[in-house]
């Protein structure tokens, strides 16, 4: 059920379909907690391995991690490693010195175990960053900042939580207001009343407060707001919602159903997850798939909170395609050039050419927004919706 959350919900649905590294962090977050929960021989090797090529993969993941870290020191009794059999009257008991010497070993055994898995897997990127500090930008700037993103995180939450821009991204079409409020209001009662009912209440509190950490982090690392920046937290949120769910129903099925029923009780647990992820696949064809098959996608501008994002970038450009096959072709739009570019590799040379400059072309491309018409200039297809193709006066 929390899988289910985690992965058909309108945020990853849509996000994972961007086809960018950071799209990765989500398999890079699973796949750490399932080597942290396992029981592999080596499974603090893999743990830093995995963690490190997270990291590696794309800086962002840092606020996930530090809540994973802070999350498994919370579980594990802010820093007394139960999972390594040390307790409270180990630490203050004189008889068991030497068992303590020998718990304290297998600990630093598996921490360096972490540590070099980690450094094979980042170790390479951490020396590029410290050697072009010059592609991280100011980073006291942005520091000096985060106070500002912090105030602005409750306006943001609902546009993010509700997965609005996310969907939003690809349709143009934002949720109600209305909507985006009550989900969100919903999904952070589900998450923080999880401890009230679930029999992991250790791990519950525990969830949470890596939650507020790697909020915390995120608000100091990021210079603004964009989708790509929340995709990690919402999920974390959503994924708690599902286990605190999960929890809830085990508790109802708990008084309704009698132990001889076992096996009919498990297997309507399964149908509960599966029923979840059918309804997130039918609410992401009905609210993305159909909309933007039906329009190409959107030219509108959409909500990240304390500022606004375009959805063109991801409007579809078929039409565009068959419209400026074999001509030559300009855009002072960075999307529209890129895209362009990418088309003109289909096609032999000379059937579609792409210049730098619309001095060095024959017909310039915009999107079809009433501000972007240039007086006299000739409408070259007309039938298009989401572009504009005009002819370069010389």
């Amino acid at each position: 059920l929390a899988l289910a959350f985690f992965f058909f919900n309108p945020i990853y649905l849509t996000y994972q379909r961007l086809g960018w590294a950071i799209t990765l962090l989500p398999f890079f977050f699973i796949l750490t907690l399932f080597f942290l929960t396992s029981k592999y021989r080596y499974k603090w090797l893999w743990t830093g391995l995995v963690a490190g090529l997270g990291l590696h993969t794309h800086v962002l993941f840092l606020p996930t991690l530090v809540g994973i870290v802070v999350g498994v020191f919370g579980y594990w009794g802010l820093g007394i490693f139960s999972e390594f059999g040390i307790g409270y009257w180990d630490l203050v008991s004189k008889n068991s010195w030497s068992s303590l010497r020998r718990k304290f070993t297998s600990l630093a055994g598996a921490f360096m175990l972490i540590i070099i898995g980690f450094s094979a897997a980042f170790g390479s990127q951490f020396v590029v960053m410290q050697l072009w500090t010059e592609d991280q930008g100011d980073v006291e700037a942005v520091a000096e900042l985060t106070s500002g993103r912090i105030m602005d995180l409750p306006e943001a939450l609902p546009v993010y939580l509700s997965g609005s821009s996310f969907v939003a991204r690809y349709t143009g079409a934002e949720f109600s207001p209305f909507l985006q409020d009550v989900v969100t209001i919903v999904l952070l009662a589900l998450a923080v009343l999880w401890p009230a009912w679930s029999y992991r209440r250790k791990m519950a509190f525990a969830w949470i407060f890596g939650i507020g950490i790697g909020v915390f982090v995120l608000m100091y690392m990021v210079d603004r707001y964009s989708l790509r920046y929340f995709v990690m937290l919402s999920l974390a949120i959503w994924l708690a919602v599902g286990v605190s769910l999960g929890d809830l129903f085990n508790r109802i099925v708990g008084f309704v159903r009698k132990s001889e029923q076992k096996q009919h009780q498990v297997l309507e647990k399964e149908l509960v997850g599966a029923l979840v992820a059918f309804v997130g696949v039918l609410l992401f064809v009905l609210v993305v798939v159909v909309p933007f098959g039906r329009t190409g996608g959107s030219l509108n501008d959409f909500s990240l909170g304390n500022r606004t994002d375009s959805a063109a970038a991801l409007v579809d450009t078929r039409a565009l395609e068959e419209c400026i096959q074999g001509k030559h072709v300009a855009s002072e739009n960075v999307h529209i050039y890129n895209r362009m570019l990418l088309m003109s590799h289909n096609y032999p040379e000379g059937d579609m050419n792409v210049e730098e400059s619309a001095k060095l072309a024959d017909y310039y491309v915009d999107y079809r927004k009433p501000e972007l018409v240039r007086d006299g200039e000739e409408d070259v297809c007309p039938e298009l919706k989401l572009f504009r193709v005009s002819r370069v006066r010389r």
